[in-house]
């Protein structure tokens, strides 16, 4: 989450969300009729990123999570062998 004052920053974060689109910009008609030749649907003004979960990526990590305590004991457990194997 990204929070701003600046109007502008704003609407550079929605559009680079929107992977780049003008679909989620407030100036989304301005802009369009910038570029009459170019289907609205296909127009891109900026680059854009991926980052929303995929269903897999939601799956995965729920699972995961069910694990993640075992996974901190054994860590923390190698963690200090580790440390005494030092002190010696």
């Amino acid at each position: 989450m990204i929070v701003t004052r600046d109007a502008q920053l704003a609407e550079l974060l929605r559009c680079m969300r929107a992977h780049g689109w003008t679909r989620d910009l407030k100036g989304r008609r301005q802009v369009e009729e910038l570029y009459p030749e170019i289907d609205p649907n296909f127009l891109f003004v900026n680059t854009g990123f991926n980052v929303r979960p995929s269903e897999i990526n939601a799956a995965w990590d729920s699972s995961s999570c069910k694990n993640s305590t075992a996974s901190i004991g054994d860590e923390t457990k190698s963690h200090r062998s580790g440390l005494a194997a030092f002190d010696h």
